[in-house]
């Protein structure tokens, strides 16, 4: 399970659970307000006949179900305080492991820039390439994603406009032609848009027609 599958199951959870306390909670609410009506209704009524036990048994009912909905409260209260210190440790958590990978990727960095003054340019590059491939497949496990844009429909959610190429195909209307730099997602969240060059097609101007130009006799 990766670093985002896991922090989406504990989000899940958590929201689950929530969601399980705080319909306890409004039913203990729910039945509070009802004994409490029929208290006050038992109130209005005089019944000469009833026996006083019976308004005690309401007074009690209602105390009850005050004091379960109290609980439930404090309940769901503590939980959803003890939930958000997991959530914020588990997001930590996660963070730590990603500086951890990425410690790995500065190490080969460091080695690399350590290198002999007599090292070739090719193994300079090599080096640095084999670093940069180590550096995405650390990301991309953590959950980063590169946004496909070239030949792409421009999408104004994923993509950023930064000049338009005029085009003579009606086909070619409003696609990506270029990628400038690249855009990348994490997860549902877009951390950069693609910055592209996108296809705009023109209607070429009508043909002038023979015998409209200006003088022609008519």
């Amino acid at each position: 399970m990766t670093l985002r599958e896991s922090d989406e199951k504990g989000m899940k959870d958590t929201r689950d659970a929530e969601g399980t306390l705080e319909e306890a909670a409004a039913e203990a609410e729910i039945a509070a307000e009802e004994a409490a009506a029929r208290a006050h209704e038992h109130e209005d009524l005089v019944v000469a006949e009833e026996p006083p036990e019976a308004e005690d048994d309401l007074v009690q009912e209602l105390q009850e179900l005050q004091d379960r909905h109290l609980r439930l409260a404090a309940e769901f209260e503590n939980y959803r305080r003890r939930t958000r210190r997991e959530l914020a440790e588990m997001r930590l958590r996660a963070q730590a492991e990603l500086v951890r990978c990425l410690l790995e990727v500065l190490d080969d960095l460091g080695r690399v820039a350590e290198a002999t003054p007599d090292a070739t340019v090719e193994s300079l590059q090599e080096g640095i390439a084999l670093v940069e491939l180590k550096m995405r497949r650390e990301l991309d496990d953590a959950g980063l994603a590169r946004i496909e844009a070239a030949g792409k429909r421009f999408d104004p959610t994923l993509h950023e406009a930064i000049v338009t190429r005029p085009v003579s195909e009606p086909e070619e209307d409003d696609l990506v032609s270029r990628v400038f730099l690249e855009g990348y997602t994490f997860g549902p969240i877009l951390v950069r848009p693609a910055r592209v060059e996108v296809s705009k097609y023109a209607s070429a101007p009508a043909e002038e027609q023979p015998g409209t130009a200006e003088g022609d006799e008519s």
